[in-house]
């Protein structure tokens, strides 16, 4: 099978930052999977300083963020298809992982 990422594609990646984020997520799923109940008390102490302490201010930004969402979704940007010439290659791709 040819693979769709191969070629110019794979020169467009910024390295720098898939291997930073790459690095930050197992920097924190590492922890959460070792010790679950100290990760869900840290995780229940942000949400509660976020919500609590962020009050207001935490709920009218999520809506501005919601709404501006549905705003890119329902305008002439929601029909934009990123990745159009290797989407049907990826799927295969997909499809066959999943069997």
């Amino acid at each position: 099978m040819d693979n769709p990422l191969k070629g110019e594609r794979a020169a467009n990646i910024d390295w720098f930052i898939f291997i930073a984020s790459t690095v930050i997520i197992v920097a924190v799923c590492i922890p959460l999977g070792l010790y679950p109940q100290a990760g869900a008390h840290v995780l229940n102490d942000a949400f509660v300083y976020v919500t609590e302490e962020l009050g207001i201010v935490y709920i009218l930004f999520s809506m501005v963020a919601l709404g501006f969402l549905l705003y890119l979704a329902f305008s002439r940007f929601g029909d934009v298809k990123f990745f159009r010439d290797i989407n049907k290659g990826v799927v295969k791709y997909v499809r066959a992982s999943l069997r």
